[in-house]
């Protein structure tokens, strides 16, 4: 599994907003917090780095694949 940090956010919303919006969930029985889908492309989409929109087509690929 791999977990990446944040260090800032590239979209058109705060920390804060994206602290909000954010989903709880679990990571080896510990509570734990992860942005929400919607803001993670949405950073990715403002970062404008070559990896982030690979990452968007592949992130898109998997929510497809959920949805079938």
């Amino acid at each position: 599994m791999k977990i990446e940090l944040m260090g800032k956010i590239d979209g058109k919303f705060s920390f804060e907003e994206a602290c909000l919006a954010a989903v709880g969930t679990s990571f080896r029985e510990v509570p734990v917090k992860v942005i929400s889908y919607e803001f993670l492309i949405e950073n990715k989409i403002m970062s404008r780095r070559p990896k982030d929109i690979l990452d968007i087509q592949e992130l898109e690929k998997r929510k497809n694949l959920n949805r079938g």
